[in-house]
């Protein structure tokens, strides 16, 4: 099987599972992306340990879900005691293994849960936010949000690869393009401002609608480069092969590790 039938596949696959769990929200959504956020986690320990590093991986493992659920009880003090927890966790570990490189190990521990599990996990923030109209408003909002990280992807790489003149990071990711980057933000323009013409989301804001394509648009790519960067630092084509043609449970999601988190800052402000 090739890897472009590969991708369709997992694809096909994919998104109706990723749209149905967000359609009906509560323990579905949730569960689906804590389980996204923990491989995504695992993940990243294994990225870091191609750079010979010792990262605490269970300390991840145990933090992460508590995220997810400090989210959807809307129990913000529980996260923050988690964060608390978690670096205190690994400093306890390296004391008594006594490792070379303690700072570095507990560093990446903490960036871990961080990066690839908080951030990833205030999706489910997003899903069950208060400041929508109703809970059928919010699962089209979070929908909205994936549908322009995937146009904005889909846009960037297609056109990029057929008129990509101009590197946009070439140290970083070689293949990107500034024609690519471009095609995306357009591409994020025009389903945003869709959406808002649209009857589909009367909660939806015009400085809502600059945010997200904003957000989406411009920090989703900078995602993008972000785990490139990463890879290309560990000298690894994908962070795993977990998706057959797609890589990586990090190489699919990203972008959305800063759209998420940004989105969500935005609606805990109330700035709709």
């Amino acid at each position: 099987m090739t890897e472009g039938l590969k991708r369709i596949l997992v694809a096909v696959l994919g998104i109706p599972l990723i749209l149905s769990a967000i359609w009906f929200g509560k323990g579905y959504f949730g569960g689906l992306i804590t389980l996204v956020a923990l491989m995504g986690v695992y993940e990243f320990y294994t990225v870091a340990m191609e750079k010979n590093l010792q990262p605490h991986i269970w300390v991840g493992m145990v933090v992460t879900p508590g995220f997810s659920a400090g989210l959807y009880f809307h129990q913000y003090q529980l996260m923050i005691a988690l964060i608390l927890l978690g670096t205190m966790l690994s400093l306890g570990v390296e004391l008594v293994r006594l490792n070379s490189r303690p700072i570095e190990n507990t560093g990446i521990t903490v960036i871990g849960y961080l990066y690839a599990g908080l951030f990833i996990t205030t999706l489910i923030g997003i899903r069950e936010s208060r400041v929508f109209t109703s809970y059928q408003d919010a699962g089209i909002f979070v929908i909205m949000l994936f549908a322009g990280v995937w146009v904005c992807d889909t846009a960037a790489y297609y056109i990029g690869t057929a008129f990509g003149e101009h590197k946009l990071h070439e140290t970083v990711s070689p293949n990107k393009s500034v024609e690519g980057a471009v095609a995306g933000f357009v591409g994020t323009l025009i389903l945003v401002s869709g959406v808002y013409i649209s009857p589909l989301l009367p909660d939806l804001s015009l400085p809502m609608v600059i945010f997200l394509i904003l957000a989406v648009g411009i920090f989703g790519q900078v995602g993008d480069l972000i785990e490139s960067w990463m890879k290309r630092a560990s000298d690894l084509k994908d962070t795993s092969s977990l998706l057959p043609g797609h890589g990586g449970i990090l190489d699919r999601f990203d972008s959305l590790l800063l759209v998420a988190p940004l989105t969500y800052l935005w609606c805990q402000l109330n700035i709709f």
